[in-house]
């Protein structure tokens, strides 16, 4: 996918000069600042900034998933990687982040989130609401002693989507509890923001189920 980084303007882009571990922008013209008055100046534009679109699940070793309990809908995460290979390689700065997407070739308002300072090269996940026509639930089916000091977690999440068009679906299991190790998984892990990653692609109407064990102190 695309997106594009923009804001409108008259006036050329604010110039960026490295100030030691600082970042300085120089404004391309003379501002004035009334009393109570506030000013922006741009100072990105970029078009064709690729992103990956998750449907991202929390799943946390202290929660034993009742059957009854309410489930919240997946987290819209906008997954970005600040190079310029992939259409960005400047230094975000933190802020308010608003996002736009076109809808039925008008623009709608998407979701909004605070951002941190984003490095050249670093990764970046954007979270902008919840997800629609897709379901995830996880579910605690098996809890058992390891040992005197240790137990065996097994869960099951259970995906459906109903959208008309693939989506990919991001678990994320907290890792921090004592002694914590993944022994049981369908596909290979990796760490996405301290947690513990896997990532299901679904066709379009496709449901299904992802079962994984893990182990830890307790």
């Amino acid at each position: 996918m695309e997106m594009s980084v923009t804001a409108m303007r008259r006036a050329p882009l604010a110039a960026q000069t490295d100030l030691g571990d600082y970042k300085l922008y120089t404004l391309p013209e003379r501002v004035t600042v009334a009393a109570r008055q506030t000013k922006q100046m741009a100072f990105l534009d970029e078009k064709g900034v690729r992103y990956q679109r998750l449907y991202v699940v929390p799943v946390s070793p202290w929660n034993d998933y009742d059957q009854e309990q309410a489930i919240d809908a997946p987290q819209v995460v906008l997954r970005l990687e600040n190079k310029k290979t992939e259409g960005l390689g400047k230094p975000l700065p933190s802020g308010a982040l608003s996002v736009m997407e076109t809808v039925g070739g008008v623009p709608a308002f998407a979701g909004e989130q605070a951002v941190r300072d984003v490095a050249v090269g670093e990764p970046a996940d954007l979270m902008i609401g919840q997800g629609m026509d897709v379901r995830a639930r996880p579910r605690l089916v098996e809890d058992k002693r390891a040992g005197k000091t240790m137990v065996r977690r097994t869960y099951e999440v259970d995906l459906a989507n109903s959208k008309s068009i693939p989506i990919t679906v991001e678990i994320r299991h907290d890792p921090n509890v004592e002694f914590f190790k993944v022994v049981s998984e369908p596909a290979k892990h990796d760490i996405r923001q301290g947690q513990v990653a896997w990532r299901v692609t679904l066709k379009p109407g496709e449901s299904r189920v992802f079962r994984y064990a893990v182990r830890h102190a307790g």
